[in-house]
This record gives structure tokens, C-alpha cells and sequence, in this order.
């Protein structure tokens, strides 16, 4: 017989080698985020905010006590419908908050197998490249006129050190773009075979 497992700080688990434990049932809070193909609509009854369900516009929603700290932190901009926030190639500048209207993400010339995607209110723009101090990866342009945060890359790293929680939500962020990564390679590899 197979002793039971200390449990896991947060996981509720036990280890996997233990057949014959019982297992322990799963954090709610985590199934439901991992169930983001169903319908919002059947959470109506739970009080649970629905980014956590499913992003808004599909992607890169900041949680609502980061956007708080980058909108306090920040510098309040507007963009014309037809500018470039940045283009891929350029040198980072900063991040940029939507608090109004639609910027498409993208790759020059919208290849194929990766296609553009709109993203709206509460979502952050150009974070992996200002994190990393690369050029931007992809072209961002305004579909809508735009009023935006934007935060350079080292008002960005004090609001995170002075901040550390804040971390786990630009983690998030970040988590969300590399899976719209894999699901979009995916793609690129299925129409290839």
C-alpha cells in the first residue's frame, strides 16, 4: 500500500505514484479557468469575472489591479484609427493599456498561417519584447481611435519590483500569448502535412 503524499502547495494533489490514495478533487477556481471553450453563458449564476472564463476579443486581458497600478503609473495617450502604435522590427519603447478601442496584432503582410487578431479594452500590448528589451515581434495597428496607457519599459520593471504580486498577473498575460502562439503553429504545421 502507498503512503499518502504530503500535499502540494496549491495543487491539492498527491504524488503519482500513489495508486492507491484517493484522489483529491480538483481546485474549482483552476478547473474553470482551464475551461475556456464553454459558453460564459453558463457561469451567469457564479460570481466569477468571466476573463477568467475567457478573455475578452480573445487574448492579453490584464487582471483589473494591474490595469489599476498601470493606469496610475502611466501616461495617457490617444491614437488615430490607422497609426502604429510599433511595427515589428522597431526597438521597444513601452507597453501599451487599451482603455478604448481596437488594435489588430500582426505580422506584416498577414501570412497564411497566422493570421491577425483585434484586441480591446483592457489588453496589453507589447509586453513580451518590453520584458525582454527586444524589437517588437509583431505590427500593432489601430483599427478604432484609441485612448491608451502606455508605460515605458523601465516604469514597467519599477512598477513590478515595487509591486512583486503584480508578477503572477503579467505572468498570466504572457502565458495566454505563448498557448495563441502554439495554437496558431499548430495550425501552420496541419496545413503543411
Amino acid at each position: 500500500m502507498g503512503s499518502r503524499c504530503p500535499r502540494l502547495s496549491g495543487r491539492g494533489g498527491f504524488c503519482r505514484g500513489n495508486r492507491d490514495a484517493e484522489r483529491a478533487p480538483p481546485d474549482p477556481v483552476t478547473s474553470i479557468r482551464d475551461r475556456r471553450h464553454i459558453a460564459p453563458a453558463i457561469f451567469w449564476f457564479i460570481k466569477i469575472p468571466l476573463d477568467w472564463v475567457r478573455p475578452s476579443m480573445g487574448t492579453l486581458v490584464a487582471p483589473d489591479d494591474l490595469k489599476a497600478h498601470l493606469i496610475t503609473t502611466g501616461t495617457s495617450i490617444e491614437r488615430a484609427r490607422g497609426t502604429y502604435l510599433f511595427r515589428r522590427g522597431e526597438p521597444v519603447t513601452g507597453i501599451f493599456l487599451i482603455t478604448e478601442g481596437v488594435v489588430r496584432l500582426g505580422l506584416d503582410g498577414n501570412p497564411v498561417g497566422f493570421p491577425s487578431r483585434e484586441v480591446g479594452l483592457g489588453s496589453v500590448v507589447g509586453l513580451p519584447a518590453t520584458l525582454s528589451d527586444s524589437s517588437y515581434s509583431l505590427t500593432a495597428e489601430v483599427l478604432e481611435d484609441c485612448r491608451l496607457t502606455f508605460l515605458s519599459r523601465q516604469s514597467l520593471l519599477d512598477v513590478l519590483r515595487q509591486k512583486p504580486e503584480l508578477c503572477f498577473q503579467v505572468m498570466s498575460i504572457l502565458t495566454e500569448e505563448l498557448a495563441q502562439t502554439r495554437t496558431a503553429l499548430e495550425r501552420v504545421r496541419k496545413a503543411s502535412a
